[in-house]
This record gives C-alpha cells, structure tokens and sequence, in this order.
C-alpha cells in the first residue's frame, strides 16, 4: 500500500467498513442519536482555558490567542461533516456498553470518530482496544482505546463504580499528572493539550458524563516505534467539594505499538519557502508531517534588525503569527488544534535576530489528496509606544474620557478608589470599555497623577474576539472591565493614562504558497 493510498479501501463498501470498524451488531437506529451525537460535542471541553494552563502543560512562554475565523470555521465544517455522516448511516445507534473479554465498555461510534477527525485514524488500523481493566476498592479504571499515533495520541479512559456505572466525579476530577508516556528509552514524552467530557443525555438539561478523551502530542520528539502508557494512580476524587479521596491501587502500564501508524506517515521538505513581511519578520519554512491521525506543520521566524528594536526584549516571545489553510476554490480547509498556543516551542538567538521555532498541529489537512495553499494572514507583536490621555476624573460623572490610537479606542468611564480580596490594598479602579483592531492581551499601561507620581496599570476582567476585540460594558455587552492604577489612595484633579506596549497587529502582508503533493513526500 502506498503511503498516499491509505485512504482507500478497495472491495468494502463504506457503510459495511463503518459497521465493522464501530464494534457493534446490526441494531435499530434510536430516535435520540442524532441529539446524543451533538450534545456531546457540545459538553467537550478543550484545553488550555487560559494562557497559564497551557503554560503548565506546554511549557509555551505565554502566547496566546490568535483572532480570525480559522478555528470556527473547522468547527463549522466538522459539524456538517458530523451531520453528512449521520444522514448517510440509518444503521447507527447511540452509544451502548460493548462486550469486552473482560467486562462492558463504552466505545466510540464511527460517527464520533469523524467528529474527532479520528476515522480515517480508524480506518487505518491505528486505534487500540486495550486489555487495561484494574478494579481496587470498588472502583475500576479503563483503559478503552488508544490512538496510537505520532502526531497526536488518544487515551479513552473509563472510571466506573461496582455497579458499573460511570463516576463522573471521579472522571471530572482525574489527576492527570498520574498518567505518563514514555518512550523506548524510558524518557517521558508528550504533552497533555485536550481534555474531552464525553457524556450521554439524560433528560432535558440533564447529562452523564461517560468517559475522558485524553489528547496528547509529541512537540520536537520521536516517539518511536512502541510508547509506554504508565498509570500511576493511588487516588481518586470522591467529592471535590470536601476534597474526600479514596486511596488504592489503580496502576496499569500498556505498550501502544506505532509501527503501523509510522509505516502511513510521509514527511515533505518545505525549507525552500520563505518570506519577509514589510516591517522585517522573516518566516522560514521547515517541513509537514501528515500521519493517520493528523498533520503537523513547522516554521521558525527571524525578528530583522529594525522590528526587533521596536520590540521590548522581554515580549519578543509573544510574537503571534496568523494563517490559514485553503483550496482550490478559497475554501479555508484544516482544523488547527490549539493553534492561539501551539509554536515557540524553544526559542534562540542567532546573530543580532531572536528566531522561534514553531510547531502547529492540525486534525486534518488533505493536501496529499487535493491542492491545498497555507496563507499567511498577518502577525501581531508587543511593540514600544507613548500613546497617553490626560483627563479630569471628576468629569466622568457627565462623559467618558476617549483613549484613541493606532485604531484602539478606550473609554474610561468611571473612577473609584477600593479594594477587593483578590487584590488586597486600595486602588483606583477605572471601568473601561473600548474596541481595539490591535491584539489586547499584551499591552502594558501606567498612570501618572498631576504631581508626576508614576503607578502601575493592571488590567481586570475579559474580553470578546471578532474583526475587533471588544470590551467592558456598552449597549452590546455587559461585562465589566477595569484598568486598576495599583497603590493609588485617593483620586487625583489630573490623571494621565499611558500605554507603553502596544500589542500591534500588522496585517499589510501578501504570501501563499501551495503545499508540495505526495510526489515530493518521503518517509
């Protein structure tokens, strides 16, 4: 089989392969699959939920989101894809327990698998049904499934009371830092980025939760041919509320084989592209890697000379870089998976320039099957900036004060000196609410009174992505925003408000290029 052909699946029919790929016996379709299929998808949860989780798991220095379409419009074509999937299989059901040879597991359906964008992963041969079943004090943890490839491992994990039914406490509240892969020399590899509840329908408004999707990917490693999944776990969560645990003996270790996976993954070179945007960042590509269960593209950037002094040393790693994927016919195609952190994987100096080194992940990307192009849409960087509004506090009782530059408009609407117990010691909280075309997150303020007293700015509270980031209250939103000047005590006649870091968005940018089909693929 060619390792471009894997796709293909001669003398099955695609309803016969999807049936016996599923584990089930023939069975009548329930009226409810349809709702149970979507209303999983819409209890999964995906991990980082904010830039310091994905710190602990990734080891990224901080960066971040990247605002444009790409990730919802992935989402919008795996739900049609879901919905396409479900219209031309009458013949399945919802999930049931499955008959193992030692007790019954909940296993994905095909049309779970699609919505992962895991079939083709299954089609291949690369998804493991483990033997992992260990029972202590009642409790028993499973090991279900393994996707056991080199761009992205899944663990589909079980934890079931003695009547065998699903502990969602203990689900929901697993210490993950009990689970380790290793590789062949004993080296523990990868990182934990996903984390899915998968979970059944109950009654309106009511859900179960039956098992972890546990997504893992190897950043700047080889895992080789065989990777040990090694369970060390003593404890499980009775009631997070009290923090009650039961303490046992759950360890398990399984040796997941690669070897099929890594037969079915092609490397292309793509070193010979390269590009300079106008202001001096130079992106250099190194190569794709596309295996059953994904793709995963890689790049480093070149801060010149000129860009790199506009930038505070310490922010020159949360450089974002903006792309997308799309066909022949401007489509954007591919699913990025987390793409607001993924990349900067290490970082160093060369010459005069800071280079990063970038890694992205994706759950699919069909360019060995079709023309496919990556766009480059634009980056954004924490550059130096002067950019101040003085005003009057007392005059916020009858207008706000506007804060406008570089196409960032701030409204400082009121002022009040307090305190609260997560930021203990009075302070002038300033409510703001504002549209910026730059990126938010990065910039830095700092304050000045009439007297030439400096403080220091802490920004509180979130914020909404769209063609503009929005914030704080208006006739649209209702969320509160504050700019807190830390240590103030008492409200000046005089206040001055500068922002020192501006987090640019620079969009003036014009690359593409197509990515290199199977013939210039190797292993």
């Amino acid at each position: 089989m060619k390792k471009s052909d894997y796709r293909t699946h001669d003398n099955v029919a695609d309803e016969e392969m999807l049936m016996s790929l599923s584990g089930y016996d023939d069975h009548q379709m329930d009226e409810d699959f349809t709702g149970h299929v979507m209303e999983q998808i819409r209890q999964t949860e995906i991990l980082p939920v904010s830039s310091g989780d994905m710190a602990e798991y990734t080891g990224n220095p901080g960066r971040r989101r990247f605002r444009h379409t790409v990730l919802w419009a992935g989402l919008g074509a795996a739900a049609i894809a879901l919905a396409v999937l479900l219209f031309l299989l009458p013949n399945l059901s919802i999930p049931q327990q499955i008959q193992s040879a030692k007790s019954q597991r909940l296993l994905l359906l095909p049309s779970e698998w699609s919505d992962h964008h895991l079939l083709e992963a299954k089609k291949a041969g690369v998804v493991k049904l483990t033997d992992i079943e260990v029972t202590d004090q009642g409790y028993t943890l499973t090991l279900q499934e393994v996707v056991a490839d080199p761009n992205r491992m899944i663990l589909n994990l079980r934890i079931t009371d003695a009547k065998g039914q699903p502990d969602e406490e203990m689900m929901s509240m697993f210490d993950i830092t009990q689970l380790q892969l290793r590789n062949e020399e004993g080296l523990e590899i990868g990182d934990l980025q996903g984390i899915n509840h998968m979970s059944t329908k109950l009654a309106p408004d009511k859900y179960r939760m039956e098992y972890l999707l546990l997504t893992y990917y190897f950043k700047g490693e080889q895992p080789g041919d065989t990777v040990f999944i090694e369970g060390k776990v003593h404890e499980l969560m009775l009631d997070h509320k009290t923090n009650d645990r039961i303490s046992g003996n759950w360890s398990f270790s399984y040796a997941a084989d690669m070897t099929t996976a890594n037969a079915l993954t092609v490397n292309t070179d793509l070193s010979k592209y390269s590009y300079t945007t106008p202001q001096g960042l130079k992106i250099l590509m190194k190569g794709i890697t596309h295996s059953p269960a994904g793709a995963k593209i890689e790049f480093s950037t070149l801060l010149k000379d000129e860009l790199a002094s506009q930038v505070p040393e310490n922010r020159r790693v949360n450089l974002g870089v903006r792309y997308h994927f799309e066909n022949a016919k401007g489509q954007i195609v591919g699913s990025l998976i987390n793409s607001k952190y993924s990349g900067m994987s290490e970082m160093y100096r060369v010459g005069h320039d800071l280079q990063l080194n970038w890694i992205y992940y994706l759950t699919e990307l069909p360019y060995l099957s079709e023309p496919i192009y990556f766009v480059l849409d634009g980056f954004s960087i924490p550059v130096k900036s002067d950019d101040s509004l003085t005003f009057n506090p007392a005059l916020l009782k009858t207008e706000p004060a506007v804060f406008a530059a570089e196409g960032d408009v701030l409204n400082v609407n009121n002022i009040k000196i307090t305190e609260t117990q997560t930021l203990p010691g009075l302070s002038a909280w300033m409510a703001v609410s504002g549209k910026f075309s730059n990126e938010f997150d990065m910039d830095k303020w700092m304050a000045r009174d009439g007297n030439g007293t400096e403080y220091d700015v802490i920004r509180w509270g979130s914020y909404r992505e769209g063609d503009l980031v929005s914030f704080g209250q208006s006739s649209e939103n209702s969320d509160l925003v504050y700019l807190i000047v830390d240590g103030m005590k008492s409200i000046p006649k005089e206040l001055t408000l500068i922002r020192t870091v501006t987090d640019k968005s620079f969009n003036d940018v014009d690359w593409s290029f197509e990515l290199p089909g199977p013939a210039a693929t190797s292993q």
